[in-house]
């Protein structure tokens, strides 16, 4: 673990020099960022990471590092796991099933840096996470209210107009209200089409 430590704390994007304000400013961004990253070679090396990702690490919980190869925690997934590495030319994913109803998707991005081997750009998303979205304004985007927009992401995040008077503490009759508002807004008659609408403008 002091080893990756060192390595992802040494690892710097180009342009960035010792001490300088951007990495000051890049440091602070990779300890906050919460989705964990990983750059590593083709044959799973680990060039840099970020902090959430060397937390994974050490708990080896999901992924793990073994002789200095960065793979999965669970043996019988490691050569599915590998392959999918070896065979991203552009951009890829794979779910990695770290419990019966437990996911982690693993998104690849390939690189081939000039006058280097190529490599990938990991990140590994937890598939039951809402609190991992970030959501675009709806309010500009789509001329909802604020109250009209919660109820938006909480119904894209598979909650029933029930869940959702409970949380927010108001009637049943008001969330219906405000989801008739709503599809009226977005010309819609479905969750399944307020779904397809807005679930664009939110990133995680």
């Amino acid at each position: 673990m002091n080893a990756l430590l060192k390595l992802a704390e040494e690892a710097r994007p180009e342009g960035l020099q010792p001490h300088s304000v951007a990495e000051a400013y890049f440091t602070d961004w990779a300890g906050k960022f919460a989705i964990p990253t990983v750059l590593m070679t083709l044959d799973q090396k680990i060039l840099w990471a970020n902090r959430a990702a060397l937390d994974m690490v050490e708990r080896a919980e999901d992924f793990c590092v073994v002789n200095g190869v960065f793979t999965c925690a669970d043996k019988s997934q490691a050569s599915e796991f590998r392959a999918f590495v070896e065979k991203v030319t552009h951009r890829d994913a794979w779910v990695y099933q770290a419990a019966e109803d437990r996911h982690i998707i693993a998104r690849a991005e390939a690189l081939q840096p000039e006058g280097e081997p190529p490599g990938v750009a990991l990140m590994l998303i937890a598939a039951q996470s809402e609190d991992r979205y970030v959501w675009a304004d709806l309010i500009k985007a789509f001329g909802l209210t604020k109250s009209e927009a919660v109820v938006a992401r909480r119904m894209v995040g598979g909650a029933g107009a029930e869940a959702i008077a409970e949380t927010l503490g108001v009637s049943i009759e008001t969330v219906r209200t405000h989801i008739r508002r709503l599809y009226a807004k977005l010309s819609i008659n479905s969750r399944e089409k307020l779904f397809a609408v807005i679930s664009r403008f939110r990133i995680g």
